[in-house]
């Protein structure tokens, strides 16, 4: 099999509709007869390098075997050590086609690879770090110091370099349709032949042995295929012989010889392992991963100016929001105002590309066009020409990627972009080609991953944003904000951005300029979707065991157009969160449950939005309007009925407590153990010598009796909060470290302030109100803890005997409703314990475990009350939980609703055995593809059945705690009165007389 045909097939198994949207799971690759062990470890090899699917799947007429496609093969190491599973014939009785359809069914069902199961209880075996990517990097930057030890010290030098050298190895493996490589030793002897080199050589390895040759094959290269790629760039003669020996003066013979080395597989890794040089195709691996291979080394010098290395998972979930595969319109121009490595034009482009060949029908494309492309349709902006210099030779590599081989050297001539569709700028810098006063100067589409961080905005961009033709303001003086405002201003009419930002100062940050940068965007813009991605901090951009510049803070996609909003105008707020399963690492699922509907008027007006519709749901947002209405101690504070301050900050010499010597002091990370609401004085140490740093309030007014202390961090023991009254036997306060905050006011409101801040319901409230805790931070600002909501009256805090009575009691304080304790219950019990924990994930556990249905006996309860309570508590519904064999455990789960004639109120269990299951699943396919790819990609799907004798609801989801709560119950059953209420409206239409 060629590698072209391989990568045909992972597309095809990838994407059922043709395109490359999504990620596939499996590579499949089916054999009629036997099949050689070579030819299984050359196919390892290729799935190895694709890079795209963590498993490739053989299928021998006798053998069914599953392959980890996330270790890197070895000609020394046995084929068998890649499998992960197999399934032999002879394992089963009956005839040996049967037996093995009915262990892969069993064992290798897409179900298991959907839900991630076969990837979860073989988790060591398909680890990132060991695909082909991944381990290229690895090796390029080990190559890459070795150079530097040797004297090659000059950066742009060396990346120049090692790109040169994967491109050159690029045109020894791709291949044309008849096999043959674009450079292969036929055509060294024709360059030996017509004098360009000095003598006939068989491969690269050799030729990087002979300095003068090296560089007269990098000549002759610069002479086919021009561009940017190779030094000697300049207007004159003169100037392009002094780019060559100016970078001839560095690389020295012993550095070539190093590559040849390293290129060969004779140089032994860190690690004791060779180079897997040998091991890589590039015409496999996809050129995107080359190219973010070589931004990782731009990037790891530029973190600290707020760029990261943008995962190319992302860049495809952006474009696929705004730039489809499948749409006529391909002659449109693109601009990344912030280009780096020119990831985002240079898949762009891929899809300028397909695009074409979807309208005209026409699979070849010719050269000149894509060249055309190249010069007229992208423009990239990025103020680090190091990143410039490795958008074009990206850029290149695409061109290349888009022709047949033999065609190179007659057809290919790359277009000199820099400082042309690739200009070294600050993007507020008002060139030409960005200029927002040109209005020739208008793109259909923006797209990228601008820097964003406090303190980042450059002195340009403060320039532009205070211009009064239309004054930004700019919240944290963070630069990534503007690029969203300049950016709107250079779309041409129906043209989009998709810009990612970062979530906190966008969306969480309450400072006087983040509101008013908020406001000044939704008034002005019609925002389209945000995509608040901070759920996936630690996955989004963060690579384990590399030292790649990452980020972990929270971070958004903005989809927007530069027109006024509509007045009822309703923006898509999606917020994915994190799925525990190895494929998931590198995609972005979308689940039904994680998109909500935000209206332009709560944008501009409502500042918890975010927060609470992040991790809410509609009745969260009800809940918590409710909330916000009661008295808080931020309320008494201002009032002055109770006076709050941060504990004390510790720090130099400067300022010596002498007068605070006598006082108890709480310096510990928790409070000691004992009594849930009450903290004795007499426990603590006495503060004895004390120093304050210098920046420390000098008012301690607050360090008074009565007084209520209070801890910021959020408990991962107790999922709580944690509060305590301060019993003092001389009636004086006690001190506390900035881990606290010190409340003083009456005893009675401290009390019941108290078990409010021990209850559930202010993690509740917390985790849906505040940024911090939101975007994975387990702490609160002080001004969040203080907007607490506190209940009408006081609430008897004696004889609290255990935290459920503290909720008991908070709950009915504040008058709620059953189904408000199940929002609050599943939030803190469920939702924020998989938050929070890498370990006790109450979530993910199966709804079953030792017989008992109770976690979806919960769930048809609540759902069919939901039902009832819009329809009538005297219609019938009759539910049932499909129950698995004993000692089976499926990946889904699945339950149905029957709008019966009459109903018993018994909640029905149907045993069935895996085929009945499976049969049943695929009943409920039959839909075709939108089903199928809503299971594979959603993971959740909901059919309604009008065909059987009741109408019936089917509802189908992994066996995961999470999917099954009562909160899911009542949003999902909402979901459903909603579909049969716009049926009835529709149905009541059309047979209203005209």
């Amino acid at each position: 099999m060629t590698s072209d045909g391989f990568k045909r097939i992972g597309v095809l198994v990838a994407n059922p509709d043709g395109t490359e949207t999504d990620p596939p799971f499996a590579l499949v690759a089916e054999f009629g007869g036997r099949v050689s062990a070579g030819t299984l470890r050359e196919l390892h090899r290729l799935a190895w390098n694709f890079s795209h699917a963590p498993t490739l799947i053989t299928i021998e007429p006798d053998m069914v075997r599953v392959w980890s496609c996330c270790e890197a093969p070895s000609n020394e190491t046995l084929i068998e050590d890649f499998v992960v599973h197999s399934i032999a014939a002879e394992e089963f009785f009956g005839s040996p086609s049967n037996r093995l359809q009915a262990g892969a069914l069993r064992a290798l069902h897409w179900l298991n690879l959907v839900s991630g199961k076969f990837f979860n209880d073989r988790a060591s075996r398909f680890s990132r770090d060991g695909r082909a990517d991944q381990t290229l990097l690895s090796n390029l930057r080990f190559i890459r110091t070795e150079l530097g030890n040797k004297g090659l010290k000059n950066d742009d030098v060396c990346h120049d370099l090692l790109a040169r050298v994967i491109f050159v190895q690029f045109l020894f493996d791709r291949k044309d349709s008849d096999g043959i490589a674009a450079l292969n030793a036929e055509k060294l002897k024709l360059l030996y032949a017509d004098g360009t080199l000095s003598r006939s050589y068989s491969s690269f390895t050799e030729i990087l042995h002979d300095y003068d040759d090296c560089y007269r094959l990098f000549d002759w290269l610069n002479s086919k295929f021009n561009g940017d790629l190779f030094p000697g760039k300049g207007e004159t003669v003169e100037e392009r012989a002094a780019g060559w020996i100016a970078e001839q003066a560095l690389v020295k013979a012993q550095h070539l010889a190093l590559l040849a080395d390293f290129i060969a597989g004779n140089i032994f890794l860190p690690t004791g392992q060779a180079s897997l040089w040998p091991q890589y195709s590039f015409d496999v691996i996809p050129l995107e991963f080359i190219s973010s291979i070589y931004e990782t080394f731009v990037v790891e010098r530029a973190a600290q100016d707020g760029i990261f290395y943008t995962p190319t998972h992302l860049v495809d979930f952006v474009l696929d929001r705004v730039l489809p595969w499948n749409d006529e319109a391909w002659d449109i121009r693109v601009l990344d105002p912030a280009c780096g490595s020119g990831i985002f034009l240079v898949k762009s482009f891929q899809r300028l590309v397909h695009r074409w060949r979807y309208k005209t029908g026409e699979q070849v494309i010719p050269a000149k066009l894509l060249r055309r492309i190249l010069e007229r349709n992208l423009l990239g902006v990025d103020k680090d020409p190091h990143a410039v210099r490795v958008a074009c030779f990206s850029l290149y590599l695409a061109m290349c990627d888009e022709i047949e081989p033999r065609h190179y050297w007659t057809q290919v001539r790359f277009p000199s972009m820099r400082n042309r569709q690739l200009i070294c700028s600050d993007f507020f810098v008002e060139a030409e080609g960005f200029n927002t006063e040109d209005k020739s100067d208008r793109f259909d589409l923006i797209i990228g991953n601008a820097p964003w961080g406090s303190d980042l905005a450059t002195n340009a961009a403060k320039v532009w944003a205070g211009d009064p033709s239309h004054e930004w303001p700019i919240p944290n003086k963070d630069i990534g904000s503007l690029f969203l405002a300049k950016g709107a201003m250079l779309l041409a009419a129906g043209g989009k951005l998709a810009l990612i930002q970062s979530a906190s100062s966008l969306l969480f940050n309450s400072s006087d300029n983040a509101v008013g940068f908020r406001r000044q965007l939704f008034e002005k813009h019609a925002v389209e979707a945000i995509y608040n991605l901070s759920a996936l901090r630690f996955k989004v951009f963060k690579r384990k065991n590399h030292t790649t510049a990452v980020s972990s803070s929270p971070s958004c996609i903005v989809v927007l157009q530069a027109i006024a909003p509509e007045a009822d105008r309703l923006i898509a707020y999606v917020s994915p969160k994190t799925v525990p399963t190895v494929v998931d690492d590198f995609s972005i699922v979308i689940e039904p449950n994680d998109y909500r509907w935000v209206s332009s008027v709560d944008a501009l007006n409502d500042p918890f939005i975010w927060t609470t519709m992040m991790w809410g749901t509609p009745r969260d947002l009800n809940l918590m309007q409710r909330l916000r209405r009661c008295q808080t101690l931020e309320a008494a504070k201002i009032d002055r009925s109770v006076l709050t301050r941060e504990g004390i900050i510790f720090g130099d010499e400067k300022r010596h407590l002498a007068s605070m010597a006598d006082r108890h002091i709480l310096k510990g990370r928790s409070f000691p153990e004992g009594s849930m609401t009450e903290l004795m004085a007499s426990v603590l140490p006495l503060a004895g010598e004390l120093f304050v740093h210098s920046r420390d309030s000098t008012n301690f007014e607050a360090f008074a009796m009565p007084q209520l202390i209070i801890k910021q961090g959020w408990q991962l023991a107790t999922r709580r909060f944690q509060a305590r009254i301060v019993r003092s036997p001389d009636s004086q306060g006690i001190l506390c470290n900035q881990s606290y905050v010190t409340v003083h006011g009456s005893e009675e409101l401290l009390e019941t302030a108290c078990l409010v801040y021990n209850s559930m319901l202010a993690t509740y409230f917390l985790q849906l109100s505040s940024g911090r805790m939101a975007a994975y931070r387990p702490e609160v600002a002080v001004r969040d803890l203080l907007k607490v909501p506190l209940p009408e009256g006081p609430v008897d805090i004696a004889s609290v005997s255990s935290q459920l009575d503290i909720d008991t009691r908070i709950f009915a304080a504040f008058r709620l409703k059953d189904a408000e304790r199940a929002l609050i219950e599943d939030m803190v019990n469920i939702t924020m314990a998989d938050l929070r924990s890498e370990y006790d994930r109450p979530g993910q556990l199966p709804t079953s475990t030792d017989g008992s249905e109770t976690v979806l006996e919960n769930y048809c309860e609540y759902f069919t009350r939901v039902l009832k309570a819009g329809f009538g508590k005297k219609k019938a519904i009759r539910s049932s939980i499909f129950v698995p064999p004993e000692l089976e455990q499926f990946p889904y789960r699945l339950v149905a609703f029957e709008l019966v004639d009459n109903d018993e109120g018994i909640i029905r269990s149907l045993p069935m055995d895996a085929p009945e299951l499976l049969e049943k699943f695929e009943s409920l396919s039959e839909g075709g593809l939108s089903n199928y790819r809503s299971i594979l990609f959603r993971r959740t799907a909901r059919i309604y059945d009008r065909q059987g004798e009741y109408p019936t609801i089917y509802i189908l989801k992994p066996d995961a705690v999470r999917y099954w709560t009562r909160t899911a119950a009542l949003n999902e059953a909402d979901d459903v009165a909603m579909d049969f209420f716009s049926w009835m409206r529709a149905s009541v239409g059309s047979r209203t007389p005209a």
